[in-house]
């Protein structure tokens, strides 16, 4: 299971424009600019962090720090 502070460290590793600890967990990614790439590194981190592969129809609704925290909570 991943907790709130392991999902931003994650997104910060790769994207480090923002500064991920003063961002609103409900955001989208996308209304922060993170770009296809970006998201798909963060899926790639969350994956290898949790050995929990993300089948593709649940990819894009991991669009936001909730999302994933929820996502993961029953992992």
């Amino acid at each position: 299971m991943l907790n709130e502070q392991q999902i931003r460290d994650i997104i910060a590793g790769v994207n480090t424009n923002l500064d991920w600890a003063t961002q609103d967990k409900n955001v989208t990614f996308a209304e922060l600019g993170l770009d296809s790439l970006d998201r798909f590194d963060v899926l790639l981190g969350i994956q290898e962090a949790t050995g929990v592969e993300v089948p593709d129809d649940d990819v894009e609704s991991l669009s936001s720090i909730a999302a994933i925290e929820a996502y993961f909570a029953d992992k």
